[in-house]
């Protein structure tokens, strides 16, 4: 087994603090992130308070002003960045991403720019993705830094290799699986932010548990169909990564997503959510960038496609509701059909 001694964490967003905080009870945690001010803030206060208020961070994390020093000195790099932030980070770190140190990806999406999957986008910049590992699953950063119990998959990169990964970062409060379907993976962790969008405007509008339960239910046939167009394994998507990042994703006030769609129900538009909340809402992107595949495949996906006309401004948030509901009745289980 490889024992990490060094780690850098790109990213000190809520949860790449989090991460940070959990590793460093086993290594030293190097931090960095491209907000100077906020790794200033946390140097004074020894807090992240603008995304893990009144969390102190261990002693043995330091704080990094210089990417490609902290690059250098670990063998592992951990990327926390919002999904159009991977690419920058990418391009400066890629030719210091060598064999023996590998890449721990936390970030869920999309490349906003071509619509790719992060691990297409890390394959076209490095050529291999025998160094790459997705950690994902249902896991609110603020929870994983006070030591609540959560459980995650882990996928990509090399097995035994991965094996390690997951001893390393096993904990009695936080529980890692591996997963092989890295496809799966990835798709589940950023099509569910899209139901969440919807589950977020049902409760916004105050249609009641029935309705959320409802929506995140045959949400999950539009995540199956769209994931398995593009590759997944239908099980994985049943999974910690897929129904398991749903539900909390999609019930829970912490959620961004389910944040945006709330406020959308109350009238604000895209941006005034956006503002409101003050955090990256993946879920705007995702929905684009996946009515791209739902189009190219004539797929039906109609709770995304309703999702995608209220945030085009195209339906109110209270029709595309009643339109799903007033749809033509059909069998429950229809979804892969196409049009």
């Amino acid at each position: 087994m490889i024992i990490l001694k060094k780690v850098g964490v790109i990213g000190a967003g809520s949860w790449g603090t989090a991460m940070a905080i959990l590793m460093a009870e086993s290594a030293r945690i190097y931090l960095w992130d491209i907000q100077q001010n906020l790794l200033d803030e946390i140097v004074r206060t020894g807090r992240n308070e603008r995304y893990l208020p009144g969390i102190y961070l261990a002693d043995n994390i330091e704080i990094e002003s210089s990417l490609k020093r902290m690059v250098e000195q670990v063998e592992l790099v951990v990327i926390a960045v919002p999904s159009h932030g991977f690419k920058p980070v990418l391009e400066k770190i890629s030719d210091q991403l060598e064999e023996h140190r590998s890449c721990l990806v936390l970030t869920k999406g999309f490349d906003p720019e071509s619509g790719l999957r992060l691990s297409e986008l890390y394959l076209k910049q490095l050529g291999s993705l025998d160094n790459y590992y997705l950690l994902t699953g249902p896991s609110h950063a603020t929870e994983v830094a006070r030591r609540r119990p959560t459980t995650v998959t882990l996928g990509g990169g090399i097995e035994a290799q991965r094996k390690d990964l997951q001893e390393f970062l096993l904990r009695d409060y936080f529980r890692v699986y591996t997963n092989d379907d890295l496809i799966g993976l990835e798709m589940g962790g950023a099509l569910k932010n899209i139901i969440a969008l919807a589950a977020g405007v049902a409760d916004g509008l105050g249609f009641g548990v029935n309705a959320r339960a409802a929506l995140i239910t045959r949400g999950m046939n539009d995540l199956i169909e769209v994931a398995r167009y593009e590759g997944a394994d239908s099980q994985t998507l049943f999974g910690l990564s897929g129904m398991g990042d749903l539900i909390v994703t999609a019930t829970s006030e912490l959620s961004r997503n389910y944040q945006c769609g709330n406020y959308l129900a109350q009238g604000l538009s895209v941006e005034g959510a956006r503002e409101k909340i003050g955090q990256v809402v993946e879920g705007i992107n995702a929905t684009k960038i996946v009515m791209g595949r739902v189009d190219r495949g004539g797929l039906r996906a109609p709770l995304f496609r309703m999702v995608s006309q209220v945030l085009e401004g195209k339906i109110t948030p209270r029709d595309a509701v009643n339109r799903l509901m007033t749809r033509e009745a059909g069998r429950e289980f229809d979804f892969g059909n196409k049009e």
